[in-house]
């Protein structure tokens, strides 16, 4: 019994580890249709869009122009590790991968006129720990004390 237990735990791991390396996210669209879809009811996710209060995190604001503002958040993110997916200057999509598992969790970032909208959420699973909470929370520190 403990060996079956065993093998269904490596098991379900594997295709976790598998889902989350080959699932391409749905989020990628074309540049007309480039907005923050709200989280899904999982704690895996965060936006500064939700309106539930588990999923809110605040929006960037700009600092001292759009441009350069948004300069700053993309090199905060490769300096966070980051894989840039997409970056046309109003929508950016990103890659995080986890060091042990590999699990992948997408962060979004969208420019508007007064602040830089924010999601960040897991690829697989139901709960992430708080991993994608504590990502933004180190970007925004890093994006408000970068020079």
């Amino acid at each position: 019994m403990l060996k079956f237990l065993l093998v269904f735990i490596l098991l379900s791991l594997l295709s976790l580890l598998l889902m989350s390396l080959w699932h391409r996210p749905t989020r990628l669209r074309p540049p007309e249709q480039r907005l923050i879809q709200p989280c899904p009811n999982t704690p895996n996710c965060v936006s500064s869009l939700a309106e539930v209060e588990t999923h809110r995190v605040e929006a960037l604001p700009i600092l001292d122009n759009a441009d350069s503002s948004w300069r700053r958040l993309r090199s905060v993110i490769e300096a966070e590790g980051g894989d840039l997916v997409v970056d046309d200057g109003h929508y950016l999509h990103a890659v995080f991968e986890s060091r042990w598992l590999r699990f992948r969790d997408d962060l979004e970032a969208v420019l508007e006129t007064d602040r830089i909208d924010l999601r960040s959420a897991s690829r697989a699973g139901r709960s992430d720990f708080e991993v994608n909470r504590n990502r933004v929370e180190r970007i925004r520190r890093r994006y408000l004390r970068e020079d």
